[in-house]
């Protein structure tokens, strides 16, 4: 893993955030959202700024040599964050963000090579997905000559993925409760948690009309 490369994906990657983020009005940043959890702009960049201080202390702990992987409590922690994060402002939650992920940088630059601790923190998940793609196909009148139409669907997901990413799935929703945890005391360190990748399928559809 070149920390070169990473801190280009890196930097790409904080520019689209920021070309998402940027143009929503401080209402609609701190609308919650959807989700049970009801979390908005704001506490995911609370959030995303809570981690990225996080990865700073381990790097900062594995150039020195006093890293221990298996000392972190991600169930605490992403509760911790959330509750003392949401009474920031919105200005107050960017400055969080960027001042971490300032620091957190200048540490990963510091660090001659990636170890394999380093990377249970930061690892280049670039990928590209065909995830979804259909094809229908109109039949002939004359092989059902009791229907008015006919037609064929074939439709796939998930076919292929490209990438470098060595975790089950670069795109993987890494939990389903209110903090985005797993509660698996075992699974510290990588934030996708081992999780089974969505399947790929296949499915064949006729469609008729009377």
């Amino acid at each position: 893993m070149n920390i070169d490369d990473l801190l280009r994906e890196e930097d790409d990657g904080w520019t689209e955030l920021h070309s998402l983020i940027d143009p929503l009005s401080p209402a609609e940043a701190e609308t919650p959202g959807y989700f049970a959890e009801g979390w908005s702009v704001k506490d995911l960049i609370g959030h995303l700024g809570s981690w990225l201080a996080e990865a700073g202390i381990a790097l900062e702990r594995i150039r020195v040599g006093t890293y221990r992987a298996g000392e972190l409590d991600i169930d605490a922690k992403n509760e911790e964050f959330l509750d003392a994060l949401r009474p920031l402002t919105l200005r107050e939650t960017h400055a969080q963000a960027e001042a971490a992920r300032a620091q957190t940088l200048r540490t990963l630059r510091s660090m001659p090579e990636v170890s394999e601790d380093a990377a249970w923190w930061i690892e280049k998940a670039a990928f590209w997905k065909l995830r979804s793609v259909s094809i229908t196909y109109d039949l002939p009148a004359r092989l059902f000559p009791w229907a008015q139409s006919a037609s064929v669907t074939v439709a796939g997901r998930n076919l292929l993925r490209f990438t470098d990413y060595t975790g089950t799935d670069p795109e993987v929703n890494s939990a389903n409760d209110a903090f985005n945890t797993v509660g698996d005391a075992g699974a510290f360190g990588r934030l996708d948690y081992y999780q089974i990748p969505p399947g790929r399928s296949v499915v064949v559809t006729l469609r008729t009309t009377f």
